[in-house]
């Protein structure tokens, strides 16, 4: 008898996001054609020490905001 479960590897960066990436092992009691059970087990856990996407674009406008806030701050003391 085959396992009834579905594996999947996961990728989980350093602040917690994580992301199912290649499919291990397909549930053999498929109701529809290319349906899967809803359970997702981990079979692999690809560690990444970097930042993910999200991660990326908020530290980039953190850094555009501290970069540029001297000069808004200017303009809004110019307008009162």
């Amino acid at each position: 008898m085959l396992d009834p479960n579905v594996f999947f590897d996961q990728a989980l960066w350093s602040c917690g996001f994580w992301l199912w990436t290649i499919l291990r092992q397909r549930c053999t009691e498929e109701h529809r054609i290319g349906e899967t059970c809803g359970l997702k087990l981990i079979f692999e856990t690809d560690y990444r020490h970097d930042y993910c996407k999200i991660c990326e674009l908020v530290v980039r406008k953190q850094s555009l905001i501290t970069k540029n806030g001297g000069g808004l701050a200017a303009y809004l003391v110019s307008l009162f």
